[in-house]
């Protein structure tokens, strides 16, 4: 009788402890839900999860994807009572132990995790799991560095070994690496668009790694397309393309800096043929590659300095979504072009 009562009693703590996580984690991801809701405004356009997220540096497979811009455009385009659904759904996989639930629908809902910026949360959920995709380490890396974290524990010394031994995907590895390693050197140090001031590049420093991968990322994604062109390929070469201009602008030598000249005319080629894959953020890249050419120049070219405000005004102008960024950029950048000397 005893034995009896002690096994239903540990059942009952059981599913007491299921449901505090299950209703914890529900109330976490509905308020990341409401919060991203109260904050996007965009005109009434399709939803492309990869170009207005930037979750082409996750390399998340194209089930992932899908799954993704299902469940966000169920929660913009529905009322609240469909948002329950849409939340227990997300509940149900994150916290699923069946491993054949895992894979491309845990991948998506650890994406939207990342759009709500619900970043404690992705790091918990995937804190003790095993074998994790290299897409979901990769938003794993990313949530804890955007909580300001300056250190990974294990994280990368796998994503390195996946690097080097899992052939079929170095490629994207490698692209996410760049993104990890630079996030790593700005959370300990500002970029040169914040404080004008020229980094410096040390071997194996955080930033001069991120500068080799982003290098590596793009030859590699610019070699594939002459040989088997792919949408999904197109658009990680272009995203590479920009990584490597953008952190050599704010993280790169002085020699690395002069060194982009010639992507940057490709990157603007890209943009004026208009390429499907263009994004607002690509274009605040060419801004602040210019307004870093403006100052490494002595400030005494102003055309640099125009074109920086010029491309600049049209980046945040041409934003569908998360505007303010750019819009504060453009502030300053107006602000640099009324303080500082323009010599002819």
């Amino acid at each position: 009788m005893n034995d009896q009562i002690i096994e239903i009693a540990e059942g009952i703590n059981q599913n007491l402890e299921i449901y505090i996580s299950y209703r914890n984690t529900w109330d976490r991801i509905k308020v990341g839900v409401d919060q991203f809701k109260i904050g996007f405004i965009r005109q009434n356009l399709p939803i492309d999860v990869q170009k207005d997220f930037g979750l082409v540096r996750f390399s998340l497979t194209s089930n992932a994807i899908q799954y993704t811009e299902q469940l966000l455009n169920e929660i913009l385009n529905t009322g609240d009572d469909h948002h329950i659904s849409v939340v227990s759904n997300l509940c149900e996989i994150l916290l699923a132990t069946d491993n054949h639930i895992k894979n491309d629908h845990f991948q998506g809902a650890l994406a939207l995790l990342w759009i709500f910026e619900s970043f404690d949360l992705i790091i918990e959920t995937t804190e003790n799991q095993k074998d994790l995709d290299f897409q979901d380490m990769l938003i794993r890396c990313s949530a804890i560095l955007r909580l300001g974290h300056k250190t990974l524990k294990n994280e990368l010394s796998v994503l390195e070994d996946r690097r080097v031994h899992d052939k079929e995907n170095s490629d994207n590895i490698i692209l996410g690496l760049a993104y990890i390693y630079y996030h790593l050197w700005s959370n300990k140090n500002e970029p040169f668009t914040v404080n004008e001031k020229f980094p410096l590049e040390f071997p194996n420093s955080d930033n001069t790694l991120s500068l080799n991968y982003a290098l590596e990322s793009y030859r590699r994604f610019d070699h594939d397309r002459n040989i088997s062109w792919t949408l999904q390929n197109e658009m990680s070469r272009l995203y590479a393309m920009n990584i490597c201009i953008y952190y050599t602008t704010e993280s790169g030598s002085n020699e690395r800096f002069e060194n982009i000249k010639e992507l940057l005319n490709l990157f603007q080629h890209e943009r004026t043929h208009k390429s499907k894959f263009w994004h607002s953020r690509y274009t605040d890249t060419i801004a602040r590659y210019y307004h870093r050419k403006y100052i490494q120049g002595n400030r005494k070219q102003p055309e640099f300095l125009r074109l920086a405000v010029d491309y600049s005004r049209e980046a945040y102008q041409s934003a569908t979504i998360m505007k303010t960024e750019l819009m504060d950029y453009f502030a300053r950048l107006v602000d640099v072009s009324s303080t500082y000397p323009q010599e002819t």
